[in-house]
């Protein structure tokens, strides 16, 4: 699996997490106040995405695969593109 397969699955969960949650959050006024919920949507949404296909960012950086990656990956997808691209971005260097 390569950088773009997680950069396609966090910009897939960002994107059903807004049109699922993120309109009605905007549509209904009295939701508006639990906006700050949609994070963690995006979260375990990305969790729920890398447990699903067994996505381990840290085994395809080189590291010995490990449940514990699969987790930290999906906290990674969850958090959106630009955090896959930062995070990947870091651990290049």
């Amino acid at each position: 699996m390569e950088i773009t397969t997680l950069l396609l699955l966090a910009f897939v969960v960002e994107r059903i997490v807004e049109i699922l949650f993120g309109q009605p959050f905007d549509k209904v006024e009295k939701l508006g106040a639990y906006k700050w919920t949609l994070r963690y949507i995006a979260l375990a949404g990305g969790v729920a995405v890398a447990v699903g296909y067994q996505v381990d960012m840290l085994a395809m950086l080189g590291l010995p695969e490990q449940q514990i990656g699969v987790y930290i990956t999906g906290l990674v997808i969850g958090g959106g593109s630009q955090v896959v691209h930062d995070v990947v971005g870091m651990a290049r260097k």
